[in-house]
């Protein structure tokens, strides 16, 4: 993956996340934050840590980039088996982490799960960009190592 994959590559999982974020917590699940509103920040604070949210958005999406660079391009062979799998065991670990929060917040069981589920999809769909994003790369890597040898 060269710099400007890598550009575009981060680019696109912060699009991805920041656009399913709001889908998934301001649409689908705002009946579930209305009924535990006495958990959550009100909008003027919100509005306040929003760069903090962005921020947020940009290093998930430069740590996942990295980790797709070191750990799913060399593995060439089959890269499409191993961006899903890569997407679902990052999404999972983070679906978890969401979801331990059940166990020291008031929320209901539905809502963690909503979290976990949350963070699932949209890891995959960023394990797909990914892969849509460098196969082309990562198959042209090939011929060159078929050629050099």
């Amino acid at each position: 993956m060269n710099k400007t994959k890598f550009i575009i590559s981060v680019i696109s999982l912060f699009i991805l996340f920041f656009i399913f974020d709001y889908i998934w917590h301001d649409n689908i699940l705002y009946t579930s934050y209305l009924a535990t509103s006495f958990l959550w920040r009100d909008n003027s604070q919100s509005v306040i840590l929003f760069p903090t949210l962005v921020a947020s958005y940009l290093i998930t999406s430069i740590l996942m980039v990295t980790l797709y660079k070191i750990y799913v391009i060399p593995k060439n062979k089959d890269l499409l088996n191993h961006s899903l799998k890569a997407g679902i065991l990052l999404g999972s670990l983070l679906g978890t982490l969401e979801f331990s929060f059940y166990v020291y917040m008031p929320i209901p069981f539905t809502l963690a799960f909503a979290w976990f589920i949350g963070k699932l999809i949209p890891t995959i769909l960023a394990s797909f960009t990914l892969y849509f994003i460098n196969k082309k790369s990562s198959s042209k890597q090939k011929i060159i190592q078929t050629r050099k040898s």
